[in-house]
Order: structure tokens, then sequence, then C-alpha cells
């Protein structure tokens, strides 16, 4: 059910899935032209709380405020009887659990997909803020394998320097967020461990190496950021282009005989 001010602003096309007490709808904005839009709407039931409230309020502004191409760009925020809802720009394709249970990614790809994940987050970390729910499920992922991160409803400011409620998703938290602030590292492990699943038994020793070391439960042994990381990232893609390079007269030998 959507308030009035939406409904009159907004055409549903279709629910594109429901979680953590909102509903998200691919919709096209009569005011752009009908443009389509994801919107995601909380329901009244989740934002009894000031604390929710203020979350699902801050997750709308930090996207609004950072304009990065691998976060997705908000647009709108209504609140009206009860309801809570913003405008995202709508990413044509699924998230990337969906694309890992779909097809298989080769080492090109899921390096791709990683760098990207760790561009965006450069970006939200460069104006001080960290994730904290970096997931599959979080990730979503176009039908060229762009990438966009989504569902800050988590994120902190960096400056903030008290624990949080472990409210993430287990398998993806730095296990140091059960007793002290949250830092940049915490998003670093979050991808390193959702790399090695994303890469998976295939995934190449140097590329495992990263990963490994991104995940790592101790702190101090990880990539202290995320830029430090997609540094890596890089090194590993232009090691490939070079191999690729010396392989490619190979290959053509290879053709011709």
């Amino acid at each position: 059910m959507l308030f009035l001010s939406v409904k009159e602003r907004y055409e549903i096309v279709r629910e594109l899935g429901q979680g953590g007490g909102s509903v998200v709808y691919q919709v096209r904005d009569r005011e752009r032209g009908g443009r389509q839009l994801a919107l995601k709407v909380f329901l009244p039931g989740i934002i009894r709380s000031n604390d929710a409230h203020v979350r699902l309020r801050r997750e709308a502004e930090i996207l609004n405020k950072i304009s990065h191409p691998n976060i997705v760009q908000a647009y709108d925020f209504f609140e009206e009887e009860g309801f809570i809802a913003y405008s995202r720009e709508y990413v044509e394709g699924g998230d990337l659990r969906w694309l890992m249970q779909s097809s298989v990614l080769s080492h090109s790809q899921t390096l791709g997909i990683l760098k990207q994940v760790a561009s965006g987050l450069c970006a939200l970390h460069s104006a001080e803020y960290i994730h904290l729910d970096i997931k599959p499920e979080n990730i979503l992922v176009d039908s060229n394998h762009g990438v966009k991160i989504a569902d800050l409803g988590m994120a902190v400011r960096a400056i903030d320097v008290r624990p949080i409620p472990n409210e993430g998703t287990a398998r993806y938290q730095a296990p140091e967020l059960q007793y002290e602030a949250p830092h940049y590292g915490c998003d670093v492990y979050s991808i390193g461990v959702m790399g090695l699943e994303v890469a998976g038994p295939a995934c190449r020793p140097d590329l495992r190496a990263i990963l490994e070391r991104a995940a790592s439960r101790e702190g101090v042994k990880r990539h202290q950021s995320a830029a430090e990381l997609l540094n890596e990232f890089n090194a590993c893609s232009k090691e490939e282009d070079f191999l690729g390079n010396l392989l490619r007269p190979l290959r053509h030998l290879l053709r011709l005989s």
C-alpha cells in the first residue's frame, strides 16, 4: 500500500523484492518523463522506533549525497502517514547472489565486479562512511556486469567511535565488530569473504591470495583501506593483461597449425 503523494507521482511496474521491513518496486516517475526508477518503501511497523526512523532517513541522505558510478543514486525522499520512501536509480539485472546462482563467472568477470565494489567503497570511505553490510544481496549487477552498491541502512560515520549493535549478516561481518567500533577495514573484510565466495574453488592463486588477506580475521593483517585493496585488484588485472599479451601470438600459431 502506497501513500497518496507517491501514488500520484509513480506508476508501479512490478514489485522487485521485500525484506527488512521494506518493499522495493520498479516504477515510472511521471515527473521525470516516465523514467524508470526503483522505489523503496518502508512499512509503518519498521519505523516505530526513533532509531529506525533516523537510520532510514540517513540511508536516503547518504545515497543522495554521494555521486559515484558504483553506488546507486537516490533522488527523492517521502515521509507521510507513517510511511517512509525514497526513489533511486533502477538497475536492470539482479543482485550478485542471483548472478552467482544463474551463471559461471570467469576470472576476468569476477575481478571486474570486485574492482567496481572496491571503487564504490573508496568513494563511500572518502565521504567518511562505512557500509557495514557488504554482501552479494546488496550488490546490484546489470546485464553488462556494471556494479552498484545498494542498501546503506547500516552505514555509519567513520568518526563515530562507539561500538554498534551487530545487525548485519554474520558471515560477512568482521569479527572485531563484536567488541570494538567500526572502521574501514570492516568493509574490506566483507569484500574478502564475498570475493572468495564469488570466485569459488577455481579462483586463481593470485586473486585468492588478495582475497584471503582481505578476509583475515586479524584486522592488522588486512588491507587497511578499500583503496589499498583496489590497488591490488588493479595490479592483478594488469598482470592478467600482460600474460594475455604474451600468450596471444602462441594462441595464433596454434590455430594456424
